[in-house]
């Protein structure tokens, strides 16, 4: 129930940029974490909104070998949050497209995920096409400096669609930019 280390990545003030989503609910709400990392993101939902219903997904990978163990372990710790469930799993597009037939989502987190989920483009763009039919908002994360040609997808998709800039945020000398898409 409390943040015991600061890193790296400024998580709080991409949250700050997620409130305004979140406080637009009037009652429960349903978010999907893809690629949760630490699940700072589902655990702040889960204690700040109550009546949420947070799935945070992520795993051991070859890039980030301890991403699905440590999340298990804070899960633990984190045991008072009734409202957060974790799904040990590299998702694939396979998965969202399975996932698809059977749930969906208030809100969707893509943060720093999909260019890592597969090095096509194309894969990529379907990937972000499947998130967007898994839930009411899609809130998504993309770098371009590590991703730029989907960054500049994302920004093209955003300018077709009825969506909000949620802004820029520096970090590593790396610029990050969470769009909303509805």
């Amino acid at each position: 129930n409390e943040i015991v280390a600061t890193g790296t990545d400024l998580c709080s003030n991409r949250y700050d940029m997620l409130k305004p989503i979140l406080d637009s609910f009037n009652g429960p709400f349903t978010v999907l974490d893809l690629g949760a990392a630490q699940g700072y993101f589902s655990f702040g939902i889960a204690h700040d909104y109550p009546d949420s219903s947070c799935l945070m997904i992520d795993a051991n990978t070859a890039y980030y070998g301890n991403h699905g163990t440590i999340l298990s372990d804070l899960c633990v710790l984190n045991n008072h949050l009734t409202n957060v469930s974790y799904l040990n799993k590299k998702i694939t597009l396979a998965d969202l497209y399975a996932l698809e037939q059977e749930e969906h989502f208030d809100v969707v987190l893509a943060m720093l995920v999909v260019h890592m989920m597969d090095a096509s483009l194309m894969e990529q763009m379907k990937i972000i096409e499947s998130l967007l039919s898994l839930g009411d908002n899609l809130i998504i994360e993309v770098s371009n400096n590590v991703a730029p040609s989907l960054f500049e997808y994302v920004a093209s998709l955003s300018m077709q669609m009825d969506c909000t800039y949620l802004g820029e945020v520096t970090r590593h000398r790396l610029d990050f930019c969470p769009y909303h898409l509805e």
